[in-house]
């Protein structure tokens, strides 16, 4: 399996960076994502590892090997497209098979192949079917058929789900993931959409402005963000303006409107601007103050969202700041607009961080 490296890649346009000093390395059969909002480069990165762009500025590897002006076609990279870019005149066998033509294999090679990235996709009876002829969830398991039959040592995945309607892309979601470990390719997949990325990826970046802000496993860009910006990103969270006052051992004492705060830091200088993340499903809610509670704080309901499984609530704490709260499986009791009621997060689910 290919490892993909980039070491201090930019590209330009005119003055703009659209990706600027890019440092990455991808392991060999990982299922890679570049995730961001639109126009922080997510896109234009993935083209240059394609080599439809060239750096301006660093180098491209995959494994040992230098892809610096190594054109498109010679770098034996997979691209899923969302628009899936199928040929309507051709059915899904002479889509899939379209490659191998060019690589002039032999006619039983292509038979097996082809047969073989059928039943991974398990799409094997729609073989004869025109595109047309397909859902849009169907039409893209061809499009990573079709990547996958020239043996790929990089597959690309441009926003592959951004077409299918939400009960669709939750389906393709398992579906990528199980095609992905049954080949075993390298794999780099670019989104937005954040819970795709979490659900799906080994390992993400983060990207801003070009920049890579924080690479980890989902989990771990989750649970501990780097700054602000990939707090927000990630999920939802409820953002405390404050100062910081002191440091124990293992926890950070944070001034904030509504009291102190004890949390656990990331990133911390002591001439940040700094604000404290928390999570609205780390937060319980009780109708009556806990005993001897760290970070409990008196609030008010200001509405209650009831979806069955889950409860969403936005509290008015301490008649200074909003801040939400997803309680799952709420059950029968109701609390309604206007209750009082006591919240309370441990110190491990605020984390302080750079604004």
């Amino acid at each position: 399996m290919v490892e993909l490296h980039l070491r201090n890649v930019s590209k330009l346009f005119g003055e703009t960076r659209a990706i600027d000093n890019i440092t990455l390395d991808v392991k060999g059969g990982e299922l890679f994502f570049l995730l961001g909002p639109s126009g922080c480069g997510k896109t234009t990165c993935l083209r240059t590892i394609a080599g439809f762009y060239q750096p301006d500025e660093g180098e491209l590897y995959f494994g040992d090997k230098l892809m610096n002006n190594v054109p498109p076609h010679k770098r034996n990279i997979g691209m899923v497209f969302q628009n899936y870019a199928l040929w309507p005149h051709m059915t899904v066998y002479e889509n899939i098979e379209y490659g191998l033509n060019i690589r002039k294999l032999p006619s039983s090679i292509k038979k097996e192949k082809i047969a073989r990235v059928l039943e991974i996709v398990q799409m094997e009876q729609y073989a004869d079917r025109n595109p047309n002829q397909l859902s849009g969830g169907q039409q893209q398991r061809i499009a990573l058929a079709r990547a996958l039959v020239i043996e790929p040592d990089i597959l690309l995945l441009d926003e592959p789900l951004s077409n299918l309607d939400a009960k669709l892309r939750l389906e393709m979601r398992q579906e990528i993931k199980r095609i992905h470990s049954e080949a075993g390719i390298t794999s780099v997949y670019v989104t937005h959409d954040q819970k795709e990325a979490l659900s799906l990826a080994d390992r993400m970046a983060v990207m801003k402005d070009g920049k890579i802000i924080q690479i980890g496993t989902p989990r771990e860009i989750y649970n501990a963000p780097i700054n602000s910006f990939v707090a927000d990103f990630i999920g939802e969270t409820n953002f405390i303006q404050g100062k910081l006052k002191s440091k124990s051992v293992d926890f950070y004492i944070f001034d904030s409107p509504i009291g102190q705060i004890t949390a656990t830091g990331n990133n911390i200088g002591e001439s940040d601007n700094l604000i404290c993340s928390v999570r609205p499903e780390s937060i319980n809610i009780t109708d009556m103050p806990l005993d001897n509670a760290i970070n409990q704080f008196e609030a008010r309901i200001i509405s209650v969202t009831y979806l069955g499984d889950v409860e969403e609530y936005w509290l008015k704490v301490r008649n200074l700041i909003d801040m939400k709260v997803v309680l799952y499986n709420p059950g029968k009791y109701e609390r309604k607009q206007g209750d009082k009621v006591f919240i309370q997060f441990l110190p491990q689910n605020a984390i302080i961080l750079s604004n």
